[in-house]
Parts: C-alpha cells; sequence; structure tokens
C-alpha cells in the first residue's frame, strides 16, 4: 500500500492518501479554505486509482471542512465519521465542528457512521479514540505498523486541547493509553511529521500520557505554566517540550506554494 502524507496548510490537518493501487481512502481533508488546492494535491498522487473514501478522525473544522467538496469532485466519494456526529455534519454544525471561531461556516456534509473496530474498504480499522472530541477515531494500517491518530496527537511536541465541545481528559488519556499499547511502528499526527520507530512513537505517547495524568489530576485545569492557546488552536503547546524537526515550519505555508508531500 503506498502511504502519502498532505502536509497541513496554515490551519489544515494533515491529510493521508491510503493507495492499494486500484483503491484509495483519504484521512481527514483540511478545512474549506484549501479545498481548490487539496483537490489538485490528491488528483496528483491518485495516479490510476479512484478515491472511494473520505475518512475523518473528527468532525473539528480542520480535519473535515473540505470534505463535501471533495467527495463531490470524486464522484460522490463516501465520507465516514463516528456515528455520533452523522447528524451534527449533515446539518452543517458550526459549534462542535469549532468552524464558528474560524469566521467560518460549516459546509453541509453527507456522511455514514462508523464505530469502533469498524473496517474501511481498503482493509484499514477504525479504532474510536474519545478525549479530544467525543467522536475522535484513529485508523491503524496493521499491515504497515501504522496509525493515523487526527487531534489525538496534535503533533509529537503538542497536545490536544480537552476544552472543546465533548472533551473530556479522562477519555483522553485512557485513548492515549489504548494506542501506547499497539506498539506501532509508525504514528502520524495531525500536524507536522510522521512519528517513526517503534521506540519513538512509545516515547513520544509515554511524554503525553504523563503531561495528561498531571492534567486529570488537577482536574482538567491547564498548568498554570502552559500558555494560553487561540480560539483556532487544536492544542496546547507545553514549554520545553523539543521541537520533532526544526525544518518544519507549521503555519508558514502559503496557499500558492503547499508544503510537498511525503511518501511513509
Amino acid at each position: 500500500m503506498r502511504i502519502s502524507r498532505l502536509p497541513g496548510i496554515h490551519h489544515d490537518s494533515n491529510a493521508i492518501l491510503l493507495n492499494d493501487g486500484e483503491f484509495a481512502t483519504l484521512v481527514d481533508c483540511g478545512t474549506s479554505w484549501y479545498q481548490l488546492l487539496q483537490l489538485e494535491r490528491v488528483k496528483g498522487k491518485l495516479g490510476d486509482s479512484q478515491l472511494n473514501q473520505i475518512a475523518l478522525t473528527s468532525m473539528r473544522f480542520p480535519h473535515c471542512g473540505a470534505a463535501a467538496y471533495l467527495s463531490e469532485n470524486f464522484s460522490d466519494a463516501q465520507v465516514v465519521i463516528h456515528e455520533s456526529s452523522v447528524s451534527k455534519m449533515e446539518t452543517g454544525d458550526f459549534f462542535h465542528s469549532w468552524a464558528n471561531r474560524f469566521d467560518s461556516d460549516m459546509p453541509r456534509t453527507k456522511t455514514t457512521g462508523i464505530s469502533d473496530e469498524s473496517e474501511l474498504k481498503i482493509g484499514v480499522k477504525a479504532l474510536h479514540c474519545p478525549g479530544h472530541s467525543a467522536d475522535s477515531i484513529s485508523y491503524v494500517v496493521e499491515s504497515e505498523g501504522l496509525i493515523i491518530t487526527g487531534s489525538l496527537v496534535p503533533r509529537a511536541d503538542r497536545i490536544a486541547r480537552w476544552d472543546l465541545p465533548t472533551g473530556n481528559p479522562i477519555e483522553h488519556l485512557h485513548s492515549l493509553e489504548k494506542v501506547l499499547c499497539l506498539e506501532l511502528d509508525i504514528l502520524v499526527p495531525a500536524h507536522g511529521p510522521a512519528i517513526k520507530g517503534k521506540e519513538h512513537v512509545m516515547d513520544v505517547l509515554s511524554r503525553h500520557i504523563a503531561a495528561m495524568e498531571q492534567v486529570v489530576e488537577d482536574s482538567g485545569i491547564r498548568p498554570s505554566n502552559w500558555p494560553r492557546p487561540a480560539n483556532t488552536v487544536l492544542y496546547h503547546s507545553p514549554p520545553g517540550w523539543p521541537l520533532e524537526e526544526i525544518e518544519e515550519s507549521y503555519g508558514k505555508s502559503s496557499q500558492s506554494s503547499p508544503p510537498p508531500a511525503d511518501t511513509l
């Protein structure tokens, strides 16, 4: 299976294209702001394959905003999301999607509900990982020892917010522990480069777990030395956490010059 990461532009999450040569699934798709560019990026990576499915890790706007547009332009590719968010997606709920904090509408999107352990068309397993949001799903590619986490792990050096609609720090901690037990080789976070190597993945997850244990012990209160996040940011930035790659400059990409895709 060919797995390509399309780095997020500005607020957009990473979009991950899974392609077995015949069928393809796109995991997350970014906001609606750059949907025209996202369409061309996906087409450029598909080759002779057909995009059959768009799988969303949650209904947060940076992960799902372009889903309706992309689905329409790929012969009504099926859009899947956790079953608890189907009605919210179809009504364009801009509160739970957090689109209102981006001064954006949430496009109404027809979706199909999935649940824990659901199998995607391309043989990828859904893993329900609530915490950042009640509908958060990670996608496991067992043949590659790989997991796509969405905002469960926003980036190696960032930790997911739990103070947004349907967030829960205790559930988030349990979800991180569940992923740790899988002992996978590659973790693709919501932003930034993939985390590669079983030891590296375990180290990053352990760091996130330790931070969340402290948050839970403090009744969900953000540590006083953590900077207050902007309304459009879905993660916290603990001071002293090292950057995984200094060369990656998240948030400085432009629409006319997107960061290049990489193959995992």
